[in-house]
């Protein structure tokens, strides 16, 4: 379980105490008064500066709770926070008549650096951050082949040195927060952010914690090192807003100002600054990363009062499961993402052991029809319903909730030079990875004879691989079976460079693989357009989204709305669309997918959620007319030659999980002792 993040700010909030009280004279001006974090507050005056407004402010560090808590007794204009406030805090701004506007104005993101001359690794599991880091680590990790790789490879033998920043930095109390025990391991080289960044540059097997825009900074001498995030589907998250805000870097303190809407006038010149290119220079400048455009223009439109509220954390108080939730939950479908959705009820599981989810994927056309007869809850769907299936539905009077969940491409990459591989069509890409050509088709005449005499080199994953599904799904017929002679691996980096240096060689990824390749400079490659029978299409996002691409494979989540009435289909629901788990999606790549569409989303299922209550109630003192019994739904050919994984049924294991309440609770707990350390002092 995490440690609370302001645990260890007690000589960092000391440090910043004796500079706790800043004017910025203009005359004849009432002042400004402002509190909060001791991390968030000292970007405030960095932004006044820039911005060329004139204002008196007077700023205390009091800490996040001690700030909010002001803010909603009336007592000060702008509280600052590393987390949104909780709903007992947005009570008291309540019963106090305040009405507050939430701003998100910027990210204290931590950054692992490694030397640039160790190629071997890219990224860190997060597992592994206990076994570099904790303080038991210092007498037993001192050698990077005793670190587990994400890949489950063993690194080199290779002395590992650790260097950190002091225990006043921000940066060193993130890292804290994740690590097991108390503090970091002792042997590890403590300074200045300089000090660590040179070290870590000049020493091979080296690593190092900074924060990341000093990180950014340095990159001529050291280089960014991902992490595996925490509990995600796959892959390994690069530090940067965008992947904050998606909830899927684990390390890094989100910048709240919360600001009394009755200064709204009073602030205005100053608040308009919040929507110019030169307020995101003043956030890096402090040192701090930006919010993204999508979060600028929502922070723009709380400034203007289109919205009030909560915008940003409206998760937290829009509805909240209950503590004694029990119950299950029955799942349909086809097996597309599945891990997401386990990992969902895993979690729930683990905090409601009453409660469960059990999985029935045996593909859209069961799904649907189950649905319709009211044996399934929901349906996790590749195939859109056919008017034959929403007539069930309809006969039956099942209504439906239906939400897109994104789209997922396959894209090949070939042999740079390689022209008679800059289009494949579909047929093509049959033959060449289709069972039927194993150990039979090995050069690139046997396609066709307009092919060339040249060697065919395949770079694939493996057998039931989805990805694999997409690519060799056909737009007539059923998905056919992969050829098992191709050279496998799961690592798409090692497969994009084998296939650079391999002239006939070709290979196959997701879109967001491939976007890794392109960060990783991999030179010597070329994208394949794919002809699905109306030409070559270049694969891109626009392509992608537009259905002009023909390996690509959408889904979407269909939900009975009469099972929106029942409170563990509810609470379900609602959680696969918290930050925190919408993350677990997003980190797939799935395209069409944003992050920004969760408050809206959220209004939405509230109102779905009241609007199925209340035909609930009503269905029961009005009878329902008799069902039409179980009406087997034909399938139009589009769902009936949609790939499908093979059937799983399954429950949710158990697992422990904090609950939103005890993590705000433990934050609030951190925080006091952090207060009581200043008030001793």
């Amino acid at each position: 379980m995490k440690k609370p993040l302001q645990r260890v700010l007690g000589a960092f909030v000391l440090l910043i105490l004796s500079l706790a009280t800043i004017t910025l004279l203009a005359q004849d001006a009432d002042p400004i008064t402002a509190s909060g974090s001791g991390i968030a507050l000292p970007l405030l005056q960095p932004l006044v500066n820039v911005s060329g407004v004139e204002l008196t402010l007077e700023t205390t560090v009091t800490g996040t709770s001690a700030g909010l808590e002001a803010l909603c007794a009336g007592t000060t204009t702008i509280a600052a926070a590393t987390r949104p406030l909780s709903p007992a805090e947005e009570e008291a701004c309540q019963s106090n008549n305040i009405e507050f506007m939430e701003l998100l104005v910027g990210h204290y993101i931590l950054a692992l650096i490694g030397n640039p001359a160790d190629t071997f690794y890219t990224c860190v599991p997060a597992a592994g951050l206990n076994q570099v880091f904790a303080p038991a680590a210092g007498s037993q990790t001192t050698n990077w082949n005793q670190v587990t790789a994400s890949s489950g490879e063993v690194f080199p033998d290779l002395a590992l040195s650790v260097a950190v920043v002091s225990d006043d930095n921000p940066a060193f109390a993130l890292l804290d927060g994740i690590i097991s025990g108390d503090g970091i391991r002792s042997d590890a080289i403590r300074g200045t952010t300089e000090a660590v960044i040179n070290s870590v540059s000049g020493t091979p097997g080296a690593l190092g914690v900074v924060d990341l825009q000093s990180a950014l900074a340095a990159v001529d001498k050291v280089k960014l090192v991902n992490i595996e995030s925490v509990g995600q589907t796959s892959g390994c998250v690069s530090p940067s807003s965008g992947t904050v805000e998606a909830d899927i870097y684990p390390v890094a303190n989100e910048l709240y100002f919360y600001i009394n809407r009755a200064q709204a006038e009073t602030l205005a010149p100053f608040l308009a600054f919040f929507g110019t290119p030169d307020f995101v220079a003043a956030v890096e400048s402090a040192g701090f990363s930006a919010p993204m455009p999508p979060t600028i223009a929502n922070n723009m439109q709380v400034i203007s009062g289109e919205v009030s509220g909560r915008v940003f954390s409206r998760e937290e108080v829009s509805y909240q499961i209950p503590p004694t939730l029990e119950g299950a939950v029955t799942v349909e479908g086809s097996g597309s993402q599945l891990q997401f959705y386990q990992n969902v009820s895993t979690g729930m599981t683990g905090q409601y052991p009453n409660f469960n989810v059990t999985f029935n994927m045996e593909g859209d056309i069961a799904g649907y029809r189950r649905l319709c007869n009211g044996e399934a809850d929901m349906v996790v769907a590749i195939s859109a319903m056919s008017e034959e299936q929403i007539a069930a539905c309809t006969a039956n009077n099942v209504g439906l909730f239906t939400q897109p969940m994104g789209t997922q491409a396959v894209v090949l990459l070939g042999h740079e030079g390689d022209n008679f591989s800059l289009c494949l069509t579909q047929e093509q890409l049959a033959t060449i990875w289709g069972a039927a050509a194993t150990d039979t088709i090995e050069n690139w005449q046997a396609i066709g004879e307009s092919f060339p005499d040249q060697a065919m080199t395949l770079f694939g994953i493996r057998e039931g691989n989805y990805v694999t599904d997409i690519l060799l799904q056909q737009p007539t017929g059923p998905v056919l079976p992969v050829r098992i002679d191709t050279e496998q691996s799961t690592d798409p980096l090692y497969r994009a460079a084998a296939t650079a240096n391999v002239p006939g060689a070709l290979t196959y990824m997701t879109w967001s693989d491939y976007q890794r390749v392109l960060a990783n400079a991999q030179t010597r490659i070329q994208l394949v357009a794919v002809d699905g029978g109306n030409g070559c299409v270049q694969p891109s996002e626009a392509a992608i989204l537009d259905g002009t691409y023909p390996l690509t494979q959408s889904s979407q989540v269909v939900i009975s709305q009469k099972a929106l009435a029942k409170e563990p289909v509810k609470a379900y629901v609602w959680s696969l669309f918290t930050d925190t788990n919408f993350g677990g999606l997003t980190v797939n790549g799935l395209l069409g997918l944003d992050f920004n569409i969760l408050p809206a989303l959220r209004d939405t299922l509230m109102a779905e959620f009241e609007a199925a209550t209340i035909a609930a109630a009503t269905a029961e003192i009005t009878p329902e007319p008799e069902s039409t019994g179980e009406p087997e739904a034909e399938a139009t050919p589009a769902a009936e030659n949609t790939p499908e994984a093979p059937a799983t049924t399954q429950e949710a294991e158990v697992t422990e999980a904090p609950t939103a309440t005890q993590e705000v609770a433990a934050t609030e707990a951190a925080e006091a002792t952090a207060e009581a350390t200043e008030a001793g002092s």
